[in-house]
């Protein structure tokens, strides 16, 4: 079997493993999460922006790449550009000379910090709206967008051609494919259609479930809405999976009432372990207020939030690798271990299917961790603390001869470790948003009819929800041809059939403010006999 394996490019992206994504536009003034066009441009003045105190909100928690969003669903640049009369050029900010975006990659090229881009593809201000990946509602201004669109990602590109990772979030329609060949060919890319290299977790939470594979199936990688949902060991492509998160719980922009909001350091620790603790990187925000500063309670979490790691991860009491189905890890003596950290020499592909770990105490070897199955680029597992002299990883299956390149063991202390381990049992929570049940209105039984079922009071956040047809009675049900609605317009990509009645919904962008205004699921239904309805389930998963 031909194991996909990570171009050169994803490789260096992966290994990254920690990014910082920064967010400020228009809606910081309006304290809320979508710009509304409302704040008059006179009054856009961060005059505090200071790009070197941005890179060391990064560099203090270990992050090796900044994101920053150039351009979010209002539509206002960051940067001098004569594309758009809504940006930076139109304010008082430093004399309508300011650019935030050259400033930050300056700041980013002398820390050593990569650089990416988040470039909306919706844009308010130009009638693209959110969620289209960049569809106009008026369908003639299109082709003008389209335009608008093209100039402000080449003018980009153009001047920062080492710009490592570019976010198309919520798709894309608007044809770039050309633009990324020519400009940014070695780029990551997060989806985009015609060129995904890397795939949104699939929630906003910053955490995978386990296993998450970096593999998935070509065909699904090519429609350019893939998560993590679709990780298969068997697949054909690979694409590692980017896990975002907020820092304020749950908003991505700066107010007053947000910085209330701020996740706790146990909280991000928790989210490290299960982002990068299960083989994704990991991406956490940044909120600058007003003035452009990132508030200092915040850069005081990002230093907490470094150095905890640090303290937990960065003297092992042994290491080891090599290659072949069995490795020993003497640990020189009897010693308190609670954390391995497990690395495979993913340059090769993921070929372990299945290991367990075992602790050497007192002359038997006893099992600690069981049911493994990836390892991929890299695995941190806690267990409750055992006292042992040596551990053994043991390779049940995998395709072709495996390559540990790290074996780790860990005492983690001034660690409760039976919660930790409880809070890395799941995943999420998977609860019911809706049980919803209407009467038949569509027509006689053996007739296909078409139905609107509004899931604004369901559908509260960007993530994935599970739907799942049924009818009461005992007759047959068939659906089809499912689509979201967001405003009033289809949106076509984000539902993916699972099964017979089973649906899984993405939604990756909010709507002009409030991720349950108007979200509907529009789909076709035939049953084989009459009954009193048909009731729908919506999850989150």
């Amino acid at each position: 079997m031909a194991l996909p394996k990570p171009t050169k490019s994803q490789f260096e992206w992966h290994e990254i493993e920690k990014k910082l994504m920064i967010c400020l536009d228009p809606a910081t003034w309006q304290r809320q999460e979508y710009d509304d066009l409302s704040t008059p441009l006179a009054e856009i003045n961060p005059s505090g922006f200071d790009a070197a105190q941005w890179a060391q909100a990064a560099l203090s928690w270990g992050a090796g790449e900044i994101i920053l969003v150039a351009k979010h669903v209002g539509g206002f640049c960051l940067w001098q550009t004569d594309t758009s009369p809504y940006g930076l050029k139109e304010t008082p900010f430093q004399n309508g000379k300011g650019d935030i975006v050259d400033d930050l990659y300056k700041a980013c090229k002398k820390q050593g910090l990569k650089f990416g881009i988040y470039l909306s593809p919706a844009d308010r201000f130009y009638g693209a709206y959110t969620g289209g990946g960049g569809k106009t509602a008026d369908p003639a201004k299109q082709e003008a967008y389209n335009n608008v669109y093209r100039r402000q990602l080449t003018e980009l590109l153009k001047k920062y051609p080492d710009t490592f990772e570019i976010w198309f979030d919520g798709g894309i329609v608007i044809p770039v494919g050309d633009i990324l060949e020519k400009y940014a060919p070695d780029a990551m890319i997060l989806q985009g259609k015609e060129r995904s290299t890397i795939r949104w977790a699939g929630n906003e939470a910053g955490e995978i479930p386990y296993p998450t594979w970096d593999t998935l199936k070509k065909i699904e990688l090519e429609t350019g809405f893939s998560t993590g949902a679709n990780s298969s060991a068997d697949g054909d492509a690979w694409a590692p999976v980017e896990a975002d998160v907020p820092l304020y719980n749950h908003n991505w922009f700066w107010a007053e009432k947000n910085e209330s909001k701020r996740r706790s350091l146990e909280e991000l620790v928790r989210i490290y372990y299960k982002s990068v603790g299960r083989g994704a990187v990991l991406l956490l925000n940044a909120t600058p207020d007003t003035a452009g500063r990132i508030p200092e309670g915040d850069m005081k979490r990002y230093g907490e939030f470094g150095k905890e790691l640090e303290r937990r991860f960065s003297k092992p009491l042994a290491a080891a690798g090599g290659t072949g189905n069995e490795i020993v890890l003497e640990l020189g003596g009897a010693k308190e271990v609670n954390h391995v950290i497990l690395m495979e020499d993913y340059a090769e592909g993921e070929r372990v299917r299945a290991f367990t770990v075992s602790a050497l105490a007192d002359g038997q070897w006893a099992m600690i961790i069981r049911d493994g199955s990836m390892i991929g680029r890299k695995q941190i597992v806690p267990f409750e603390t055992v006292t042992a002299s040596a551990l053994k990883l043991e390779i049940g299956e995998s395709v072709g001869t495996p390559h540990i390149s790290s074996f780790e063991a860990y005492n983690v202390k001034d660690t409760d470790m039976k919660a930790l381990c409880a809070a890395m049992a799941g995943f999420g929570e998977l609860h019911n948003a809706l049980a919803h049940a209407w009467v038949e209105t569509g027509g006689p039984a053996g007739e296909w009819a078409e139905y609107v079922l509004d899931i604004s009071h369901c559908v509260l956040e960007a993530g994935q929800y599970r739907v799942t047809f049924r009818q009461p009675d005992d007759g047959k049900l068939e659906t089809k041809e499912a689509v979201l609605v967001l405003e009033g317009i289809e949106t076509a990509g984000l539902v993916e059939e699972l099964g017979k009645g089973v649906y899984r919904v993405t939604r990756s962008a909010g709507v002009d403010g409030d991720y349950g205004k108007s979200t509907a699921l529009r789909f076709r239904y035939r049953r084989d006999k009459a009954g009193d309805g048909v009731s729908v389930d919506v999850r989150k998963i």
